[in-house]
């Protein structure tokens, strides 16, 4: 999902991202999403750096964004970061809350199926 955090920052691309409907109503559809996600999701490749994506994690954090998890394939782990500086990491068997949706979890091992 393409995204500027704020009008005049640059343009970014979430492998997934998570805004309400009212929010995403208030989008004009023929320009940039000027406006942080709610929730972004990234998923590692062997090019990311940690620097890169603890710098990502903070600018999007810091723009508004209330959840932003880094979903690492190879070690089936997804760490979720919060603006108040809490990261957690989920493994197999556990369930991430999706408290930013209303209600519900998310299987950390249903994220991964299919990859064997």
């Amino acid at each position: 999902m393409p995204f500027r955090l704020m009008p005049d920052y640059e343009y970014w691309v979430a492998d997934v991202a998570y805004m309400p409907r009212a929010m995403w109503d208030r989008i004009d559809l023929k320009g940039y999403f000027d406006c942080a996600p709610v929730l972004v999701v990234e998923i590692l490749s062997p090019s990311n750096t940690a620097a890169e994506m603890n710098d990502r994690k903070k600018t999007f954090l810091g723009a508004g964004c209330r959840e932003i998890w880094l979903v690492d394939a190879d070690n089936r782990e997804i760490d979720v970061s919060t603006p108040d500086g809490v990261t957690t990491t989920y493994r197999a068997g556990q369930a991430i809350q999706l408290q930013l949706l209303g209600s519900g979890a998310l299987s950390v091992d249903n994220v991964f199926d299919g990859l064997d």
